[in-house]
């Protein structure tokens, strides 16, 4: 099977015996996003709260095979928000990932730019604080520059403060765009995937 292309495999409700004699023998695990997958898209990240159906459906997930919950948001937020202690939680774009059976495994690729980062995060609270709706998040990683609350004429502010900071760190800083979201990242051949 580790030949095999997803889309190689038979669709599962067209032809679930198929796929299960192919699976025979192999463990499958899933791996959700927080964001957009357990929780509606919204328009404050601190809105993005789990319902309790969808807790316990991963729940009941969790307890037929590994389940990994990964996130653009701080490993610990995401724990905090699952509410579920039995799950893998893959934060910080993979930096930083718990299990049940191993513990924390922290990724050391984004060691000493803390500073860097914290600059980041006071230059854009500086910048966008003042644009209305604008939301900058902090996280350990990275930094968020929400702009989804953000009348449509000033949203191209958001984006030049952005890009000027990119233009500042070219070679230490990239930015990965989300639904209505700047993620200012370190530049490292890295991503939640």
């Amino acid at each position: 099977m580790a030949n095999k292309h997803i889309g190689d495999l038979p669709h599962a409700l067209a032809h679930g015996d198929e796929l299960a004699g192919q699976l025979a023998g192999k463990a499958p695990a899933v791996f959700l996003d927080y964001d957009g997958t357990l929780t509606p898209i919204v328009d404050r990240p601190e809105d993005a709260v789990i319902s309790q159906g969808m807790r316990n459906a991963v729940r009941r997930l969790a307890g037929r095979c590994p389940v990994c919950v990964v996130s653009g948001r701080d490993r610990w937020v995401v724990q905090e928000l699952m509410g579920l202690d039995d799950l893998i939680v893959a934060g910080s774009h993979g930096f930083d990932i718990w299990s049940p059976q191993e513990g924390t495994i922290e990724r050391t690729e984004g060691v000493g730019f803390e500073a860097l980062l914290d600059e980041v995060r006071a230059r854009l609270h500086e910048e966008i604080d003042p644009i209305e709706g604008a939301l900058v998040e902090p996280k350990k990683a990275s930094v968020a520059a929400h702009y989804r609350l953000v009348p449509e004429g000033e949203r191209p502010k958001v984006k030049e403060v952005v890009d000027t900071i990119l233009a500042e760190h070219p070679d230490e800083l990239r930015v990965t765009p989300g639904k209505m979201v700047y993620e200012i990242q370190l530049k490292l051949d890295w991503d939640k995937g």
